[in-house]
C-alpha cells in the first residue's frame, strides 16, 4: 500500500474542493400569497413562472436554473410536504411551528456562475459568505413592494413581510459583498483600458491631438455625431450595457 501511495500520489497532483451550487432558504408563517402578489414582486431576472393547484396559488419562481447566476422559489413547503410526505420537516421547525397555518418556503439558488461573480470557490468562501449572498438576494436581486400610485415599482416601498424576510438570520450586513463586487467592477474597468487607450490614442492621430486632456475632449463631439447617424443615443447604449451586466 505505502508504494502503490508513493506511485500514485505525484500523478494525482493536489486536490481542490470548489462549490459548483449553493442554496439558500428560511421557512415563513404567516404570509397569506395570492395571485395578486405577483405584480408587487421586483426581481432583475425576466422569467418568471407562477404555479397554482386546483386554482389555489402554491408558488412563484425567478429566473432560470440555466443561467447558474440567481433564481429563487417562493412556495408553500406545508403543500409540498403533503404531496411528498417529508412530515419530518414539523419535528426541524419544532415550537416555532403553528399547525394549520401555511409555512412558505424563500429559496434562492446560486450557481457555479452566480457565485463565480463574487470571487467565491470553496466550501469555506461560500459558507462564510452565505449571509452576505443573503443580503444581496433579497435586498437587490428580489424584493416584494407595497404598491403606490408611483409607476415605477422598484419606488413601492418594501412590505412588512418583506423586511422580515431581510433579516433573517442567515443575514450579513451587506459590507462583505459589496467590496467583492466593487473589486470585481475594478478589474473589468482594468481589462477594458488597453482597448480603449489603442481607440484614442488612434483617434488622436486622425484628428491631430496631443495628449489625453484634448483627445477626450473631442470624443463627445464624435460620439454625438455618431447618434445622428446610428440613431441610438449614447444614453441607451449605457443603458443596455448595465442591464446585460446587472442579469449575468
Amino acid at each position: 500500500m505505502s508504494s502503490l501511495q508513493e506511485t500514485l500520489g505525484p500523478q494525482l497532483g493536489q486536490l481542490h474542493f470548489g462549490v459548483s451550487r449553493v442554496d439558500l432558504f428560511s421557512d415563513w408563517q404567516g404570509w397569506s400569497l395570492t395571485l395578486a402578489d405577483a405584480h408587487r414582486f421586483v426581481c432583475r431576472a425576466d422569467a418568471r413562472r407562477t404555479y397554482e393547484t386546483g386554482g389555489i396559488l402554491t408558488g412563484f419562481e425567478f429566473g432560470t436554473r440555466k443561467t447558474k447566476t440567481f433564481s429563487a422559489r417562493l412556495y408553500d413547503k406545508t403543500a409540498d410536504i403533503a404531496a411528498k410526505g417529508n412530515e419530518w420537516w414539523h419535528e426541524v421547525w419544532g415550537d416555532r411551528y403553528v399547525a394549520g397555518v401555511p409555512v412558505h418556503r424563500l429559496e434562492f439558488e446560486i450557481g457555479r456562475q452566480g457565485l463565480t461573480e463574487f470571487d467565491l470557490d470553496t466550501p469555506a468562501q461560500v459558507l462564510a459568505a452565505a449571509g452576505d449572498l443573503w443580503t444581496y438576494a433579497t435586498e437587490q436581486w428580489l424584493t416584494h413592494r407595497s404598491p403606490t400610485g408611483d409607476r415605477t415599482r422598484s419606488r413601492w416601498p418594501l412590505s412588512s413581510q418583506w423586511r422580515a424576510v431581510q433579516v433573517a438570520t442567515l443575514r450579513h450586513e451587506p459590507v462583505g459583498i459589496e467590496r467583492l463586487r466593487s473589486s470585481r467592477r475594478t478589474s473589468s474597468v482594468t481589462k477594458l483600458l488597453p482597448g480603449l487607450t489603442g481607440y484614442l490614442a488612434s483617434l488622436g492621430a486622425l484628428i491631430g491631438t496631443e495628449g489625453i486632456a484634448d483627445t477626450v475632449a473631442t470624443v463627445g463631439h464624435h460620439l454625438h455625431n455618431y447618434e445622428v447617424i446610428s440613431r441610438i443615443s449614447f444614453a441607451e447604449r449605457i443603458e443596455s450595457r448595465r442591464s446585460e451586466l446587472e442579469h449575468r
